[in-house]
């Protein structure tokens, strides 16, 4: 496609077909060709006004999508309920419609799933960007998070969720000259589990001091956030963090960190009620274990056993490794 923003034929045919076919918003009009900004009532959504951003680049299977649920995990993880979103295409030269359509079904049926609709949306092509950059903002109402003084680090799923998938998916052939095709198949589809919305809004019944989705940085990365956001010290015990085996099994193929890849699916919960959500999480069929405990100290210790060390500032996402891993093999 020629640079510049996207002819008005293709934005007809591979954009804003897609959108009127969704669910429209009783809460106002989204936005078209000439009409460039969404209109929307927000005195319908009491409560505080709330927004947070995702940026997905590459041409991953689903990352289009991915990038829409990690804006709405965020605003899910701070107690409130995505409505709409914005979405920011920017694509190669070297792009064609083809994948621009593909693109727009990914986010729309993540919208779908998150229950928002699509308000307002840019399609550009751009000779300085070499894969498709995919910008999602998230808008939604916060009536706020019941505050009591919580103890106990409670995690949702599982480690690694969308760092397999997306590997998986983008290395599928390598992976299948060491496994059998069920396990990549199972690694694909942790993709089906990476929206934190149900057990964020049920979690907000119970006791609870702050959240944080996990997203760039696995694991550790978010549990280092949240105890930065909270001025708390922790003691976070490795061998409770549920991972599955596919994960594992991805993450030695690479050499990686499962705790240190791409984690959007799962949920941290900070509570002195672990107790009562985890039991009401396993009814709503939603896997949760207490993986560390808040201390009086601001020490950030990670034990595995006999062995004790400190959890360190999030770094590079381990699945930016092993892209960088794959890539470097291309040039020999």
């Amino acid at each position: 496609m020629k640079a510049g923003k996207a002819a008005e034929a293709v934005l007809r045919r591979s954009v804003l077909k897609a959108v009127r076919q969704q669910k429209q918003s009783e809460k106002g009009n989204g936005a078209g060709v000439g009409k460039d900004a969404g209109l929307f009532d927000i005195q319908a959504m009491p409560g505080s006004f709330a927004m947070s951003c995702a940026l997905h680049c590459g041409t991953e299977q689903q990352a289009a999508s991915i990038a829409v649920f990690r804006a709405c995990n965020s605003l899910a993880a701070a107690g409130a309920s995505p409505e709409f979103v914005t979405v920011q295409l920017t694509l190669p030269e070297s792009a064609e419609e083809a994948e621009l359509k593909c693109l727009m079904e990914q986010i729309l049926e993540a919208c779908r799933r998150e229950d928002v609709t699509l308000a307002q949306g840019h399609t550009e092509i751009s000779r300085y960007v070499q894969a498709p950059h995919v910008s999602v903002t998230a808008f939604g109402k916060s009536l706020g998070l019941p505050k009591k003084s919580g103890m106990a680090f409670v995690m949702t799923k599982y480690a690694g969720i969308s760092g397999t998938a997306l590997l998986a998916s983008k290395y599928h052939e390598r992976l299948q000259k060491r496994f059998p095709s069920l396990l990549i198949e199972k690694a694909e589809a942790l993709y089906n589990m990476v929206s934190v919305r149900t057990e964020a809004e049920l979690a907000t019944g119970f006791g609870i001091t702050a959240m944080h989705d996990v997203a760039e940085g696995g694991v550790f990365g978010a549990v280092w956030e949240l105890a930065e956001r909270e001025n708390i010290g922790l003691t976070l015990d490795l061998r409770k963090i549920p991972i599955r085996q596919e994960t594992v099994e991805v993450c030695e193929f690479f050499d990686i960190n499962p705790y240190q890849l791409k984690g959007d699916g799962a949920l941290l919960i900070l509570t002195d009620e672990s107790v009562r959500l985890i039991s009401a999480f396993e009814e709503a069929g939603i896997p949760a274990a207490v993986i560390g405990m808040v201390t009086e100290n601001n020490d950030r210790i990670l034990k595995n056993g006999d062995e004790i060390r400190f959890l360190e500032p999030n770094r590079m996402d381990d699945y930016e490794t092993a892209v960088a891993q794959m890539e470097a093999l291309k040039g020999e």
